[in-house]
């Protein structure tokens, strides 16, 4: 069962809606590594990542994109 990060759905979506957008997206941590427990949040505060995220897979999806060009990240 995969249930998505809210911003790999947000992601998802613009990429889908959008597809000749010029589509930038910041703050991904586990395109770097996908092997984390818990997130710390800018406003403060934090959650665990629960394993059903699948960041692996969510990482994935989101390298294709940057490899086919249709999505640039800043890290």
């Amino acid at each position: 069962r995969l249930i998505p990060t809210t911003g790999t759905l947000a992601c998802w979506l613009a990429h889908e809606l959008f597809p000749d957008a010029d589509f930038l997206a910041t703050g991904f941590s586990f395109l770097d590594g996908t092997q984390q427990e818990a997130w710390r949040y800018q406003s403060g505060g934090g959650s665990p990542v629960i394993p059903q995220h699948r960041l692996d897979l969510e990482g994935a999806l989101l390298r294709s994109w940057i490899a086919d060009g249709s999505l640039r990240v800043h890290l």
